[in-house]
């Protein structure tokens, strides 16, 4: 994931909607994975969502996601203005993700 790119367009795109990859089909299956947007928190940060594609290429990805569609597999905060490379997203998701499952 591009982190950069993702961390500025977050600032202006709505709640909810898919920061990366471009939301098709081939790249829901080729990536697997989706950045959407989440909250806008106070002092400007934001949250990033990490959610499974349920066209996703990888079968583990694709049975785990057929259970719950909605489900975060980790959520991270950003914040673009005194971070907008995102230095600590991969840490942050990780540790995410372990907490989560």
């Amino acid at each position: 994931m591009p982190k950069s790119t993702v961390i500025q367009k977050a600032v202006n795109t709505e709640c909810g909607r898919c920061l990366w990859p471009s939301q098709t089909s081939k790249n829901d299956q080729k990536y697997n994975f989706r950045a959407d947007k989440g909250s806008d928190l106070p002092g400007g940060k934001v949250e990033l969502i990490i959610q499974a594609n349920k066209n996703a290429e990888n079968k583990g990805v694709r049975e785990n996601v057929q259970q719950d569609s909605h489900r975060i597999v980790a959520k991270v905060v950003v914040d673009p203005t005194n971070d907008p490379s995102g230095s600590s997203v991969e840490d942050d998701a990780l540790n995410s993700f372990e907490k989560k499952n």
